[in-house]
């Protein structure tokens, strides 16, 4: 991150109060979306004020307060921005089924805030994000986190939160891959043999059943003809009774099994570092075994001990962004 970014925390109306430099805790966004503090009780903070490492996308409102008799030290704790929009529920406009969001991104933010009614601290930019929401369909009820976020993913983006002069303002960005190579960063790869000859059951009975043979060779091409043998040939039943066709039959079970072919996976195993962004996908190289594993990142984690900062990340598995069907 650069020069550790300065803690700060302000009153209730946004106001900055003062420059930390001697708490210790951390902030947590992704999935936790909640920090804890500990510092002198001097600052005299108390429920709906807001503590945030400027510049970044850390920090949030003050929920609970904990004072010990004869101590010093409060301990605060509370919802991170994103905690925040958790916290929302976006309803859908009066009289639709749903909310669907269509056209500039930050546009729809400042919707989709409106509708939860989420209005202080957050904005929206006004900016002209440069990425276009086409036709986002989001979930009923779902919370506002969750639904600018997938709305976002669904464009190829990713939701950028800064705190400044009192206003969290949301904005989009557009999501960017990292790369990382095994020099720096653990991963774990495995490869798997996969199914390569599906035996398609159809409609009809018995010796009268539709029955049909597909396989799949050593570059996952699926056809009628068989290329892998011997201690190599794995082969599975798929059960399609309501196939109207031998055609239907053939289409449905190549499908499956040019699904199936998909045998390779893997995990990153280290600890990133450098900058990165939620929802930013990272992909770690082996240049040694030709080798490569994908993940996004789905938490961060900013340790504040003093006036250093470290900041620390979690991946997972890639998700879809969906939508909720019609």
């Amino acid at each position: 991150m650069g020069t550790d970014p300065v803690l700060i925390v302000a009153n209730a109306g946004g106001e900055d109060l003062a420059a930390v430099s001697d708490a210790s805790g951390d902030f947590s966004v992704g999935t936790e979306n909640t920090w804890s503090l500990q510092l002198p009780d001097r600052y005299g903070l108390s429920q709906g004020c807001y503590a945030y490492l400027d510049g970044t996308e850390f920090g949030g409102v003050v929920d609970d307060v904990e004072l010990t008799s004869g101590s010093r030290v409060a301990t605060l704790s509370g919802r991170t921005w994103q905690g925040m929009l958790a916290s929302a529920v976006v309803c859908p406009p009066a009289g639709a089924s749903h909310y669907v969001a269509d056209g500039e991104a930050n546009a729809c933010i400042a919707e989709v805030l409106g509708l939860a009614g989420a209005s202080e601290p957050f904005s929206a930019s006004a900016e002209d994000s440069g990425v276009e929401v086409d036709s986002y369909r989001m979930a009923r009820y779902c919370d506002a986190w969750a639904g600018v976020t997938a709305m976002l993913a669904s464009a190829g983006a990713t939701l950028r939160v800064r705190f400044r002069r009192g206003s969290c303002e949301l904005s989009a960005v557009r999501a960017v891959e990292g790369r990382a190579y095994s020099g720096d960063l653990d991963m774990v790869t495995r490869r798997t043999r996969a199914c390569n000859h599906l035996v398609c059951l159809g409609s009809g009975e018995l010796a009268a059943r539709d029955v049909v043979h597909l396989y799949a060779d050593a570059q996952g091409r699926v056809s009628r003809t068989q290329s892998v043998f011997g201690a190599a040939h794995m082969a599975e039943v798929y059960e399609l009774s309501n196939a109207k066709s031998e055609a239907e039959l053939v289409e449905k079970g190549t499908e499956k099994l040019a699904s199936m072919q998909s045998s390779d996976s893997g995990e990153i195993d280290g600890e990133l570092s450098g900058d990165w962004e939620l929802g930013q996908t990272v992909t770690a190289y082996d240049e040694e075994r030709d080798a490569a594993v994908s993940e996004v990142v789905t938490d961060k984690i900013a340790r504040v001990s003093g006036p250093s900062v470290s900041v620390e990340y979690k991946t997972g598995a890639p998700e879809e962004a969906g939508e909720e069907p019609a």
